[in-house]
């Protein structure tokens, strides 16, 4: 990574935006020796809107006013981020500015960033990894260049006990750029949430399907649980899909919120052909998946090859199973470990597998018993870190 820093102190920004101020004011004195009706009000309304120097940046393509419990709280720092990978995304060069409070950094540099705001070439899917807010599209009058702008936030501690207050202030009114941001001149600003500025982009995910009816597909994908609900009755590919097998969801928009309004599906296609992994197994474990975040003893009870193995005890039927409480199978680790499991990494070549994200400790164990997959034994082992 490539950073170009630029530090300005507050006093530094507003010696600059004063001398910006007065060259503005005498050049519009020069040109208003006999204005007309209609420019005496523009004059006026222009008049009106002159900003505090102290509380207002510009850079070459943008400006902010800052909100007045800054005064006197802030630095910038400028910087430029060459483009990445993230997640198999590609994420553009940045320009970054970044609002920091001044206590917090004196004090320890690099702390105290209190929010920043970006300009990308690519989309702004960083949002989706690590939170922002959208502010939307600017493109370039005369080249028409497409530039992203959004504010992004801290995603860890910035202050100590004595910065705290300070710190708590000025983040508390961050969004205030958003509403005030306005784009260098030769720049047009079309705001847009982040749903519609993703409207017409084209991604994909793999995912199994963990669950499925007439309404909603839920799809992990690694540790994401995508829970997406369809018109199942206008869509072919989504009355095919088979829980426990995999498929790449094409799709536009954003599908993480689970709002049908904010994406749309393009395409569902089988995939399990790019894994290698048990298939049968799966299938049997996102069941099971479901069961427990459901807490659904009646389905967990069908799934189970009987006697089955709950710790120490030894359950002899489905009715003695089913009139145990969720809890009595269940520690908080089991039930965690279980539905963070990764399906894909099941192994093809074994007819014993411990479900967990720890196999080693809280457990479920499922068998092939005669080509068909089932619970052999639940086990809570406590962890010993």
């Amino acid at each position: 990574m490539k950073n170009k820093l630029r530090l300005l102190s507050v006093c530094a920004v507003s010696a600059v935006m004063l001398l910006s101020a007065c060259g503005a004011s005498d050049k519009a004195a020069e040109s208003a020796t006999a204005p007309a009706a209609e420019e005496k009000v523009e004059a006026e309304e222009e008049a009106e809107a002159v900003v505090n120097p102290e509380l207002h940046y510009e850079s070459e393509l943008f400006s902010v006013d800052l909100p007045e419990s800054w005064d006197g709280l802030w630095m910038v720092q400028e910087y430029n981020q060459e483009a990445q990978e993230y997640d198999g995304n590609s994420i553009g060069a940045l320009r970054n500015t970044n609002f920091y409070c001044k206590e917090c950094y004196e004090n320890y540099e690099g702390s105290g960033f209190v929010v920043g705001v970006e300009l990308s070439e690519d989309p702004p899917i960083s949002i989706e990894y690590i939170g922002g807010d959208c502010i939307g599209t600017m493109t370039n009058d005369e080249t028409g260049e497409k530039l992203y702008a959004i504010l992004s936030y801290p995603t860890d501690v910035q202050f100590d006990p004595e910065t705290q207050e300070v710190y708590t202030k000025m983040y508390e009114d961050r969004a205030y750029l958003a509403d005030t941001f306005a784009p260098a001149d030769g720049w047009t600003l079309e705001r847009m949430s982040y749903a519609e500025v993703m409207s017409d982009i084209e991604r994909n995910f793999d995912g199994v399907v963990i669950s499925a009816d007439d309404e909603k597909v839920s799809f992990l994908n690694n540790d994401e649980l995508y829970t997406v609900t369809f018109d199942t009755a206008e869509n072919e590919d989504l009355k095919a899909v088979e829980t426990g097998h995999i498929y790449t969801v094409n799709y536009t928009g954003v599908i993480m919120n689970n709002d049908p309004d904010e994406f749309a599906l393009v395409s569902l296609e089988n995939a399990d052909a790019n894994y290698d992994y048990n298939v049968d197994a799966a299938v049997l474990a996102s069941k099971i998946s479901s069961a427990v975040e459901a807490k659904d003893m009646d389905a967990l009870s069908e799934y189970c090859q009987y006697p089955v193995t709950v710790d120490d005890m030894v359950i002899n039927s489905a009715e003695d199973f089913k009139a145990m409480k969720f809890e009595d199978v269940f520690s908080d680790e089991l039930d965690r470990f279980v539905r963070n499991i990764r399906l894909t990494e099941l192994p093809s070549d074994s007819d014993e597998i411990s479900l967990s994200i720890l196999p080693e400790y809280s457990h479920i164990l499922i068998k092939n018993v005669g080509g068909e997959w089932k619970i052999a034994g639940f086990y809570n082992v406590p962890t010993d870190f």
